[in-house]
């Protein structure tokens, strides 16, 4: 999930505190750059937490959390409870939009992959195509795929399909959405049911 912030530049040092005191007790690493704190970076056990303040474009908060069903069914409670320790650790004259980006990431590994293939199977499942790109990597080639659909809610869920070839093919799947924080938690069902289809689809023979 990704959070957009506004905060006064002679807030920042203050707030960097705040997410520190807030995480710390919970972090396996904490990263924090000096001296201007224009980004933290906190790592925990099944989270990760990225702050990163620009002149330019702003304040963003970036969670992201590995999931199981379990974990699932707790997210609200989860993100809520995110949320308000966020806000308190807020200075003064600032706030967080409620309109934020929410998506879900899963790997998979194939042991070999048509892309033509694939790509009929995206447009099976009423995903339109927006286009592909071929890239290096550290030395490894990789192909993104990037589609779209319209989910039950009328908005437009971006897929991203990355492939990397190496030893074994690993498909690395994204689905996001923009969307009001109010209606986030029918999004993450819907969004984790999607990239459920998406995976059976594309390891079915």
């Amino acid at each position: 999930m990704v959070l957009k912030t506004f905060i006064d530049d002679s807030y920042i040092d203050e707030f960097c505190y705040g997410i520190y005191s807030l995480f710390k007790g919970n972090a396996l690493s904490i990263a924090i750059d000096r001296p201007f704190c224009n980004r933290v970076i906190i790592v925990g056990k099944d989270f990760e937490v990225k702050f990163f303040n620009s002149a330019k474009n702003g304040s963003i908060i970036s969670i992201a959390v590995e999931i199981n069903d379990t974990i699932l069914k707790n997210m609200k409670t989860f993100l809520d409870n995110s949320l308000l320790q966020l806000n308190k650790v807020l200075p003064k004259k600032s706030f967080i939009d409620r309109n934020v980006k929410l998506g879900i990431h899963t790997t998979i590994k194939v042991d070999q992959i048509n892309v033509e293939e694939l790509i009929q199977k995206l447009f099976s499942l009423s995903i339109v195509l927006d286009r592909t790109e071929d890239k290096m990597v550290e030395g490894f080639p990789i192909m993104i795929i990037r589609g779209s659909t319209i989910g039950y809610d009328l908005r437009r869920y971006e897929i991203i399909i990355a492939i990397l070839a190496s030893e074994n093919i690993e498909l690395s799947i994204t689905i996001e959405v923009s969307i009001h924080l109010d209606k986030i938690f029918n999004a993450i069902n819907y969004i984790n049911e999607l990239i459920n289809i998406v995976t059976e689809s594309i390891l079915s023979s």
